[in-house]
């Protein structure tokens, strides 16, 4: 099943089951935003959108006729900004204007004692509305959700796969393009798709129009390269460029590169459609200068993919859940990435 179908069963599910309190931890907010209207459309709620800088706006929506898409048809502003988080929230489960989902764009930062408490009586009263009333409140953000509200649902929004990728070059590709490009892309797509993996929906997009810009072309490589931005966002993670002379700079530790070797093929479409593991990882355990660092190089040189050191150090912070919070930063950041290496 397709992963943003899945989204959407899973958001549908919640809000029929009267889970009031949904919350997306994304970068994506544009592709959260729109798989939510899809569903609004789907169970017949209207829509709200509450941010910091614009108040609350009410969402008219509208089909496209020859695709069949949503549209943002109009917007009209309900409550200028500012408006207070608490305030919305407390709009959001208590007004008599029917089915509405309201949205809450990067209400993490906003979180204090007054949204705390707002945050509860969602969770409280929204399960109280009867279905011709029926509210739900979803927070699309990149922060976590508070660990200390019960009643919080949340909601992953996965990166794009390869059929989403899929469609994202083949927009690109029917758009406004010289014919060679076209031809290029139509040549490389599948490199291309594999290059993308990893990116944001939006980024992937980006990252190939700027490869057409650059080199007249989409090229995998370049495409591939824009996956450090990630890294460099995320601060928790350092990426190292693999050394093309891979295991030949090891000394010794033969039957160690031997395995590792024949581990690459792990991760071949051919080892997945057999049904093998993919590789998980390996400790190293030995003396200072005995290799474990530059066998962890070497091994992403080897198997050509981007190498990413976790200073376990680096990721504790003082304040509580930052330490937690940076953990959970990092793992996502290197899924993707992936296919990686990470270096502890």
């Amino acid at each position: 099943m397709d992963i943003l179908t899945e989204t959407k069963k899973r958001i549908s599910a919640f809000l029929n089951a009267k889970a009031g309190l949904l919350w997306m931890d994304t970068v994506e907010e544009f592709r959260a935003e729109n798989l939510i209207f899809e569903v609004a459309a789907a169970l017949n709620y209207n829509v709200k959108i509450w941010s910091a800088t614009r108040g609350v706006e009410s969402i008219k929506l509208s089909v496209d006729s020859e695709t069949g898409k949503l549209r943002i048809k109009d917007t009209v502003i309900d409550k200028p900004f500012p408006y207070a988080p608490h305030e919305a929230l407390k709009d959001a489960y208590d007004s008599q204007s029917g089915r509405v989902i309201t949205i809450f764009r990067d209400l993490g930062p906003q979180l204090n004692p007054l949204v705390s408490r707002a945050l509860r009586d969602v969770c409280r009263f929204i399960t109280r509305k009867t279905q011709e009333q029926s509210k739900a409140v979803i927070v699309i953000g990149t922060q976590a959700p508070p660990d200390d509200i019960p009643g919080i649902n949340l909601v992953e929004l996965p990166l794009p796969d390869r059929d989403n990728i899929s469609r994202i070059i083949d927009d690109i590709s029917n758009g406004p393009l010289p014919d060679d490009v076209k031809a290029g892309i139509k040549e490389n797509r599948e490199a291309i798709i594999s290059a993308s993996i990893g990116l944001p929906a939006e980024d992937v997009s980006t990252s190939v129009l700027k490869s057409i810009v650059e080199t007249g072309t989409a090229d995998p490589g370049k495409i591939s390269q824009d996956k450090k931005q990630i890294v460099a966002r995320g601060g928790v993670l350092e990426w190292f460029d693999p050394d093309p002379r891979g295991f030949d700079l090891v000394g010794g530790l033969a039957n160690l590169k031997e395995w590792l070797k024949e581990r690459k093929s792990g991760f071949s479409d051919r080892a997945v459609q057999y049904g093998l593991p993919n590789p998980k990882g390996i400790l190293c355990v030995g003396v200072p200068g005995g290799g474990k660092s530059l066998t962890a190089k070497c091994t992403a040189a080897a198997w050509q993919v981007p190498l990413l050191r976790m200073d376990v150090g680096a990721l504790y912070g003082g304040l509580v859940g930052e330490s937690e919070g940076n953990i959970r930063k990092a793992l996502r950041t290197a899924e993707s990435v992936a296919p990686c290496v990470m270096w502890v």
